[in-house]
This record gives C-alpha cells, sequence and structure tokens, in this order.
C-alpha cells in the first residue's frame, strides 16, 4: 500500500519535496524533555490509554527527563505530563518545540511529520491507518522513526475515528518505552518485561474506602465505592455519606438513612449472599426511585435468588481463579501487578482487596498474590513479568 504523499503525487502529476518551516521559539520550563501528542477523547481509534504507564516506565530509567504535552487543546490534560502547552502554540512554536526535544512520542498526526523535518527521534502510534500509508517520511536518519502499530493477524484497521476493536490500546507500553529509552541512549533492562494482561476496567482510576474509620480529615471530591461490604458499621456508613458515594453492600441500610444522603448516592451495588436482603427491601428501593443493581456471588444459589426476586434483575458475579484465565500459564514468579484501585482502610492504601487481607500497603512493584481475592478484581489489573522466567 501506497504512502498518502505518493498517491497525491500520482494523482496531481508533481513531485514532492522536504518541507522548509521557519521555526519560531517559544520557552518550555526544563533542559530535557520528550514531547508528546495525546488524541482527543472524541477520536476513539487514536485515543491510547495507558499514556501513565509509558511515563513511569521511562522515568523509571530517566528520572530527570520531562514530558511536554503538546496536543491541539481538545483532549484530555493527564496529569503524568509535567508540562502542558496545548493549544497554545502556532505550528512554527510546534516545530521549534519539537525540534529542542530529545525524542517525540504521538499518535498517527501531523507532530510526527513536524519532528521528521528535524529529524527528531519519533515514535509514533497507529491504529486506524497501515503505518505505510501515513508514517513520517522526512527524517534524514532512517533509525530514528519507529511504528508502532495496533493491528495484527485477522483484525483490520477501521479506517476512522472509532474503533470498536481499540486497536491502539494493543500496543504495549514496553515497546513505546523501549523504542524511546533506545533512542536517547538510556539503558534500561526492559528486554526482560512483558505485559502479560491489562484488565478491562484498568483505564479508570478508582477509589474505594472501607468505612472502617471516621471521615473528619478526608478531603477527596472525586466519586467513592463505599464497600460496606467489607465492614458494616451503620455509623461509619452514615459518617462517609457526606461524600459522593456508589454504595456496596451486602446486608441492609436503613431506607430512612438513605433517603436522608439521597443527593450524594450515586448508585448502589448489593450483593444478594444469603437472606439479609429481602425482597421487601428491595421493593422499598424502588419505590424510593434509588439507583441499584443487584449481585449474587454464589452460583450454587442464584437460580434460587432470581426465584426470589423475580421482577428484578440478578447478575451473576463470577469469581475467577487463576486456571480460569487465558493467560494462566505466563504467570510466573516474577509476575508483578499495577492496579487502578486504591482501597483505603483505617488510613492506610492498598493496591486491592488482597494486599488489604494480607495488611500489605502500597508499593512501587507489588508481586501477583494467587488467592482468590485477587483473581476475583483481574480485571482492574496491569499483570506483567519483569525478569526471567523462573517457574
Amino acid at each position: 500500500m501506497s504512502h498518502i504523499l505518493e498517491e497525491y503525487t500520482k494523482c496531481l502529476g508533481v513531485n514532492y519535496s522536504k518541507p522548509i518551516i521557519d521555526t519560531h521559539f517559544f520557552p518550555i520550563v526544563a533542559d530535557r524533555y520528550i514531547t508528546v501528542e495525546t488524541a482527543p477523547e472524541s477520536f476513539n481509534s487514536l485515543n491510547y490509554s495507558y499514556w501513565h504507564n509509558v511515563v513511569d516506565l521511562i522515568k523509571k530509567y530517566d528520572p530527570e527527563i520531562s514530558f511536554v504535552d503538546i496536543s491541539h487543546g481538545k483532549e484530555k490534560t493527564l496529569d503524568c505530563f509535567d508540562q502542558s502547552i496545548q493549544g497554545a502554540c502556532s505550528y512554527r512554536q510546534l516545530s521549534y518545540i519539537i525540534s529542542k526535544s530529545q525524542a517525540h512520542i504521538c499518535i498517527d498526526s501531523y507532530t510526527g511529520h513536524l519532528a521528521s523535518l528535524s529529524d527528531t527521534p519519533t515514535t509514533t502510534l497507529h491504529s486506524h491507518l497501515p503505518p505505510e500509508v501515513s508514517k513520517p517520511i522526512w527524517h534524514d536518519t532512517p533509525t530514528n522513526h519507529k511504528s508502532l502499530f495496533g493491528s495484527s493477524g485477522d483484525i483490520k484497521p477501521s479506517y476512522s475515528k472509532d474503533d470498536p476493536e481499540n486497536l491502539i490500546d494493543k500496543i504495549k507500553p514496553e515497546d513505546i518505552a523501549t523504542d524511546v529509552l533506545d533512542k536517547i541512549g538510556v539503558k534500561h533492562d526492559l528486554k526482560d518485561y512483558s505485559t502479560v494482561n491489562i484488565g478491562r476496567y484498568y483505564k479508570d482510576n478508582i477509589l474505594e474506602i472501607i468505612p472502617d474509620f471516621n471521615a473528619d480529615d478526608f478531603t477527596q471530591t472525586k466519586l467513592i465505592n463505599l464497600r460496606c461490604d467489607y465492614n458494616f458499621d451503620l455509623e461509619l456508613i452514615e459518617d462517609w455519606l457526606r461524600f459522593k458515594v456508589n454504595l456496596m453492600f451486602d446486608k441492609p441500610i436503613p431506607i430512612e438513612t438513605l433517603l436522608q444522603y439521597r443527593s450524594n448516592i450515586a448508585g448502589m451495588t448489593i450483593f444478594i449472599k444469603d437472606e439479609s436482603i429481602s425482597p421487601s427491601y428491595v421493593n422499598q428501593l424502588k419505590q424510593s426511585r434509588f439507583a441499584f443493581g443487584l449481585v449474587c456471588p454464589n452460583n450454587d444459589i442464584i437460580s434460587d435468588i432470581r426465584l426470589d426476586f423475580f421482577e428484578t434483575d440478578v447478575e451473576e458475579y463470577k469469581i475467577k481463579d487463576k486456571k480460569s484465565l487465558d493467560f494462566h500459564e505466563d504467570i510466573c514468579d516474577n509476575s508483578y501487578y499495577l492496579s487502578n484501585k486504591t482501597l483505603i482502610s483505617k488510613n492506610k492504601e492498598y493496591k486491592s482487596k488482597a494486599h488489604w487481607m494480607n495488611k500489605d500497603t502500597i508499593k512501587d512493584d507489588s508481586k501477583v498474590i494467587d488467592c482468590p481475592e485477587f483473581w476475583e478484581e483481574v480485571q482492574h489489573f496491569n499483570i506483567y513479568n519483569h525478569g526471567k522466567k523462573e517457574g
């Protein structure tokens, strides 16, 4: 497949040549920096979800490097970048900024071509078009550019701003980080790093609170998953209802309490494990117009539960074990994980329910724990191997 520039050449009957841009100065805070261009949220097929992981991997080996976001200005600003100048620059200023950067990482967009004009080391992420159609072509040094393509096998690019397969997220963070670190001459051991699985919910950060301490010193404003199913204390639950919450519980919270704090309750997940939650209680919730979902974590009784709650959908909550996962053979002694969850209990932070149960607080590198509570939350984890497989 020909590059789009070659197709224009054929259609117009003219030759192409390398453009020349008269760059304009623009101040950047850092002396050493990497420029990044992300995609608007509306451009689904180019919206990469794992920028945080890429930045963390690169900074692990080059902690002094800064990241400068030079996106259009309609993108979501990510807190993993050190400086954002979204929409603040002209094309000439962008060209100057990119030309002075150590490297450039971008989606399949015009900034990759600006980088190629100054021979800046560039890594481009492709998904909705094949790289051979749209990759930067002006680099004087061919090794200064690499295209990473999310499509593989029988799955073809969408050729659209929408991509139901989300191919761009098939590009592994370590592949981006490896290419950048190699280009800027920083030593690393990412050859022994391999993503095993990234869960479908890992993209979104989640804050979970166990109501086993009071909320007096808490200042968080984001939505909280209040895990009353981990500790049921009505006095502490009511204390936490001053915040915006999703309630998760397996014992009935008095309807009067729920009505009092209705404006702070975004939703409810009710776990039906026994007779603690009755059909009459659920009917009261319906009559009070609360939004809720019923979940049964016990497959042995779900048929009886669905019969008891005949007029309400009851979702089966499947708890996986290690051997039921299609990647279980890749789990080894050097398997670690990152979590999108922060679970707070008694003012201490944990990455998962399993680590909370083991009283193992947050660390930079947390090893996989082979227990049902860990695999229950596997869709919230980025599991990777780092080091040679030992078993």
